[in-house]
């Protein structure tokens, strides 16, 4: 087995040691002078700095003249990029209407058992 140092003697704490900045930290309780200070009687009103101001936000510059006319490619690629949107929008429609039907399903199943006896017994 291999030997282990000797242990070393405690000296003194370095100054920049943890310990040592703990020891001289001020306690909690240190400052009683703000005890005795009563509050301003007037509050000085500022404008302030966080305000929204009316050209918040991001904009963009509109194109004029010749760059706002679109290319026929340029077009055939906005129409292709709307009929996509589209055909997502009626996806996404059809998939919350079977949702839907799913929650009422289950909430039809989950209905209470004497209601459900009276049904079945008002069939007969």
């Amino acid at each position: 087995m291999a030997k282990t140092a000797p242990p070393k003697k405690k000296g003194v704490a370095s100054v920049h040691s943890r310990a040592a900045k703990r020891a001289s930290s001020p306690g909690i309780d240190l400052d009683k002078s703000l005890k005795d200070v009563k509050p301003p009687e007037t509050k000085t009103q500022r404008p302030s700095v966080l305000a929204i101001h009316q050209g918040a936000g991001i904009s963009k510059k509109s194109k004029n003249g010749r760059k706002a006319v679109l290319s026929a490619k340029a077009k055939k690629r906005q129409e292709k990029g709307m009929d996509r949107a589209e055909a997502v929008m009626d996806k996404k429609e059809k998939k919350v209407e079977k949702s839907k039907g799913k929650a009422r399903t289950v909430q039809e199943r989950a209905k209470a058992w004497d209601e459900l006896n009276k049904r079945m017994l008002a069939k007969k």
